[in-house]
């Protein structure tokens, strides 16, 4: 019979170093954001209005895929503690 093996160290690791990127990610929008705001703060008229509007947009894009990925990287780390559990589970039943 086959044997799975989970790498649970691995998998943390993995989901881990997603949730920091998601950070990372998530504070240079924010930083990028204000730089542009900033920027637009000298301009004037209908040119303005729109790109603050596209600029709005593709903000919140980028927020929302962040998002995204810390909350697969908590997914991953729940999914990693049940597959743990249950596996310690079957390893202590006596058959």
């Amino acid at each position: 019979m086959a044997k799975y093996v989970c790498d649970y160290e691995q998998l943390n690791s993995a989901a881990t170093k997603l949730n920091d990127a998601a950070n990372v990610l998530r504070t240079d929008i924010n930083t990028y954001a204000a730089d542009i705001t900033n920027s637009l703060s000298s301009w004037d008229g209908s040119a303005k209005g729109s790109f603050t509007k596209q600029c709005e947009g593709q903000v919140k894009l980028a927020v929302a895929k962040a998002d995204e990925a810390t909350l697969a990287a908590e997914y991953i780390k729940t999914a990693v503690q049940e597959i743990q559990s249950t596996d310690e589970e079957l390893a202590s039943l006596k058959i």
